[in-house]
């Protein structure tokens, strides 16, 4: 649904802020 697109988008932002 959309929030689980939504939350999948902040895994996703997580994700890219540790990597940084």
């Amino acid at each position: 649904g959309k929030k689980d697109r939504y939350t999948s988008c902040i895994a996703v932002l997580e994700q890219k802020i540790i990597d940084y």
